[in-house]
């Protein structure tokens, strides 16, 4: 409370001043309310009956307290007390909503403001009254709506998001108890949760909701799940389908309002809440709970839609589980069969080969020329399917061995492989060029074979060229290093380049160029384990290039030069 200036004294005094304040106060949509220093009061205006529903001219002389609920009361008059004693500028009412008392026993939230002024030496107050019950609805229904979206956003199971649900539309709308019912398989629903105010009675009620379902068409749920619209009751008392009204009216029940929950087609509940109150319909709230209704259905379709996804990735989990189990052990019998075959082959290859080296030795002379040749491409054959043997079990380990990531300098491989194939066949004469400082992550014995086999290619296809020439290295797409070895061989046909990197596909006949036709495939299982890509491009007597990735680990950028 403030006290008040000299301006205002003089506006009460002043008689006419008096009476233009009253053509004020007297069409004034705020309560105005004049008390004197025993809080009797001395005037009302008409809008003081709007808010706490008694007549102005009833109240003059009545206690100011008479608009107050009990616990303020004694507030109020400490208060004034403090301030007629010691000048103190504010009334302090115990917390920063102020409540006022209708006729009928409700609380009504207000706002408050006071002025002074003084009369005769007597302090004379004037209070400006505004109801605010419709902003504080305003204000909690959005309370609501915030709080019922990050249930839904946060909720897991429905029947837990509805008694949450439940307790917020209760708590922030004013309505006493709350009741969530489920369809079951027959169509009737049943009362699974619920919320109640401790302050009333109701076990009586609650326990005959929960006794007997409720069948379609039958009672406020019933009525809205077959109508699959809203349903608000002024006063259940005055419905003539209501089966628990004995119970409603024992626990003081009266208003009822009750919504469906669908989700798409499907109802998948109803909501219903009871206030103590005769309480007429609300549009704004009939709103709140339709929007409410489409927010649950919504979340009960993303749910379905998540557990079904769900179960989707579990199922398709085991699949891959199965499948991979089943490849595994496909895997574990081929390489027995692998080891099994190469080591049972190889007996009679040795004895092949060595059979026919003891006929060359000591009867070449008798068999002639003929038999002689035979012989030798006897031996050559059994040469090439112990070379073939080797190569399958190299293949075979590769495919389970473990690749350990390292740094490696592909140049300086690269530079000592084609040395050693120099070495090994001092008759040819190659231009090797290298590019310097290329250098990659990746398991270091894994790469040389990677490499050994793409140069021994090379090597092979340029064997009829005059000045054979081969490249190794690398350039830059799109952030990653893409490594090459070219050549100006043989080549191929780029119809057939799908066969390259597949097992025993061979694009050259034995007679013309040797080889297993496993070395390409061999290469491409060591890259896929480095998660990179391998591809080729060729032309006929026009060469051959291979390029190849190791994926995006630590690659670093190529040194621009080359070495001869």
């Amino acid at each position: 409370m403030q006290g008040s200036t000299g301006e205002e004294r003089s506006y009460i005094e002043s008689g006419s001043q008096d009476a233009l304040f009253r053509v004020v106060a007297l069409s004034a949509h705020d309560g105005i309310v004049i008390i004197d220093e025993e809080s009797t009061i001395l005037f009302a205006n008409p809008s003081v009956e709007l808010i706490f529903g008694y007549e102005p001219g009833w109240l003059v002389g009545k206690n100011l307290t008479l608009l107050m609920p009990d616990y303020l009361r004694h507030l109020h008059e400490a208060a004034l007390e403090r301030y007629l004693a010691t000048g103190e500028k504010h009334l302090h009412w115990g917390g920063t909503e102020l409540q006022g008392l209708h006729r009928n026993g409700h609380e009504v939230p207000l706002e408050v403001s006071f002025g002074e002024t003084i009369e005769n030496g007597r302090h004379i107050f004037t209070g400006v009254i505004r109801d605010v019950s419709e902003r504080r609805r305003t204000e909690r229904r959005w309370e609501a709506q915030y709080a019922i979206a990050r249930i839904l956003a946060t909720g897991d199971d429905l029947e837990q998001v509805a008694a949450d649900i439940l307790h917020t539309i209760c708590n922030c709308l004013d309505w006493q108890v709350g009741i969530f019912w489920r369809p079951d398989e027959e169509g009737n629903l049943i009362a699974r949760s619920y919320w109640c105010d401790q302050a009333l009675d109701v076990d009586s009620f609650l326990r005959a909701t929960q006794a007997k379902p409720m069948a379609p068409g039958i009672g406020v749920p019933g009525r809205v799940a077959a109508d699959e619209q809203p349903t608000w009751l002024t006063d259940l008392d005055l419905d003539d389908n209501f089966p628990r009204r004995s119970f409603a009216r024992e626990a003081g029940l009266h208003a009822v309002i009750a919504f469906p929950i669908r989700m798409s087609s499907e109802l998948v509940g109803v909501m219903e809440f009871y206030s103590p109150e005769i309480r007429e319909p609300d549009p704004a709230l009939l709103n709140l709970m339709k929007s409410t209704a489409v927010q649950v259905g919504q979340f009960v379709e993303r749910r379905r839609a998540q557990l079904e996804l769900k179960e989707l990735n579990t199922e398709l989990e085991q699949r891959v589980a199965l499948r991979t189990a089943q490849l595994e052990k496909s895997t574990e019998e081929l390489e027995s069969f692998v080891y099994s075959v190469s080591h049972d082959l190889r007996a009679p290859l040795r004895g092949i080969d060595g059979f026919s080296q003891l006929l060359l030795d000591d009867y070449a002379a008798r068999l002639g020329p003929s038999a002689n040749d035979y012989l030798l491409r006897i031996r050559r054959a059994a040469g090439r399917m112990g070379n073939l043997i080797d190569d399958l079990l190299d293949l075979s380990r590769i495919a389970k061995s473990e690749v350990k990531r390292e740094r490696v300098d592909l140049s300086e491989l690269a530079a000592g492989l084609m040395r050693e194939l120099s070495e090994r066949h001092p008759e040819r004469s190659v231009q090797a060029v290298i590019q310097p400082g290329l250098v990659a992550t990746g398991d270091p014995q894994l790469l040389e074979i990677v490499m050994e086999n793409l140069l021994s290619n090379s090597w092979k296809f340029t064997v009829h060229k005059e000045q054979p020439r081969i490249e190794f290295g690398a350039e830059r797409r799109e952030g990653e290093n893409v490594f090459f070895v070219r050549d100006n061989g043989a080549g191929f046909d780029m119809a057939f380049a799908a066969k390259l990197f597949r097992p025993f596909q061979r694009l050259h006949s034995p007679n013309q160029f040797e080889g297993t036709g496993i070395g390409l495939t061999t290469v491409k299982r060591i890259i896929e384990r480095h998660d990179g890509e391998i591809w080729a491009k060729g032309e006929v007597d026009g060469g051959a290039v291979f390029y190849f990735t190791l994926g995006r680990a630590g690659t670093p950028e190529p040194t621009e030069g080359a070495a001869a």
